[in-house]
């Protein structure tokens, strides 16, 4: 897939996506954007600047098919 690079069993993201342009095209808040990753953290890696390395797809996929995060 175009976008991305595998290292070490996860994936990287090739584009930076820093918390403010994440928030603005989702529709929250930076604030919220940030607690939203702190509660991704388990199986999604984000390193300022925008760098974010997806370390558990299965993990992210399952998050995504619920409802609400808790």
């Amino acid at each position: 897939m175009q976008g991305r690079k595998i290292a070490d069993n996860s994936v990287c993201l090739e584009k930076p996506f820093p918390y403010y342009q994440i928030a603005r095209s989702i529709g929250i808040t930076y604030e919220e954007c940030v607690r939203l990753f702190k509660k991704l953290k388990p199986f999604v890696c984000y390193i300022r600047g925008g760098k974010i390395i997806v370390l558990d797809w299965k993990q992210l996929e399952d998050i995504a098919s619920e409802e609400e995060i808790d």
